[in-house]
């Protein structure tokens, strides 16, 4: 969520920073935990059974260890969490508005998901490429410019030597 977003009417709210972290890797002692704001962590159920494994005994302690941190756990069921369900889940929690700051793979998932209202791309005087890079969307390739995600009510902003994209999808 970015600065300034409002909650039902009840004024300013603070940013909350969530974390998808499918595999529920992230240290106890994390930098990323230890700022503000507000964090939520977003992982997939043990798939482990707690009677056969001190895997799960680790996952518990972790669970507990965030916790009393004041960090907030989602879990989700399956291989991967579905974005329609999240956004769902954080409108309860009264969560209106999430920017999305994510790699190649999160940014392809919300698109696919059809989450994603506007675009923010910050395009930046360098040029970098080869077979191994990876691209700012990443999934299922268009093989056709029809096929694309169209943007409308494009604006163009430079911020220091950076262009600003914003533009809204055509749903």
């Amino acid at each position: 969520m970015n600065k300034g977003t409002r909650d039902k009417g009840q004024g300013t709210r603070s940013p909350i920073r969530i974390i998808i972290d499918p595999e529920f890797e992230i240290a106890i002692d994390a930098k990323i935990l230890n700022t503000p704001p507000e964090t939520i962590v977003v992982t997939k159920k043990s798939g482990v059974n707690p009677a056969l494994s001190q895997k799960c005994e680790v996952r518990s302690q972790k669970l507990r260890a965030l916790s009393n941190k004041g960090i907030k756990i989602i879990e989700y069921e399956g291989e991967c969490v579905d974005l329609k369900w999240l956004m769902k889940k954080l409108g309860e929690m009264g969560l209106t508005s999430v920017l999305i700051e994510g790699g190649s793979s999160l940014n392809s998932h919300a698109l696919e998901d059809g989450i994603v209202d506007k675009v923010m791309f910050f395009i930046a005087p360098k040029i970098i490429g080869g077979k191994e890079s990876f691209p700012s969307v990443g999934g299922k390739a268009f093989r056709k410019l029809s096929e694309a995600h169209q943007l409308k009510n494009i604006t163009l902003k430079r911020i220091g030597e950076d262009i600003l994209i914003e533009g809204y999808i055509n749903k």
